[in-house]
C-alpha cells in the first residue's frame, strides 16, 4: 500500500526494474533487494544512514554502511 506524503498521495508506485530511468526516484524498503548503482538519497535511519549486502556483486555477506548526503 503506498504511503501518504504530507501534501497528498504519495508518487511512488510499483515499477518493474526494465522501467526505471536516469532521474527516476525510488523507493527502496527494508530488506528489498535493488540494483547497486541507485544514488542513496534518504534513509529512516538518523543521518540518512543505511546499510547494504554485496554478495550477488563480489561474494561478500558483511553490510557495507552507506550514508546520504
Amino acid at each position: 500500500m503506498p504511503d501518504e506524503a504530507e501534501d497528498g498521495p504519495d508518487v511512488f508506485a510499483p515499477t518493474a526494474w526494465k522501467d526505471i530511468k536516469v532521474g527516476s526516484s525510488v523507493k527502496v524498503r527494508e530488506n528489498e533487494n535493488f540494483p547497486c548503482d541507485l544514488v542513496i538519497l534518504n534513509s529512516s535511519i538518523p543521518k540518512g544512514i543505511c546499510y547494504g549486502e554485496t554478495k550477488n556483486l563480489e561474494g561478500e555477506t558483511n553490510l557495507k554502511r552507506k550514508q546520504a548526503d
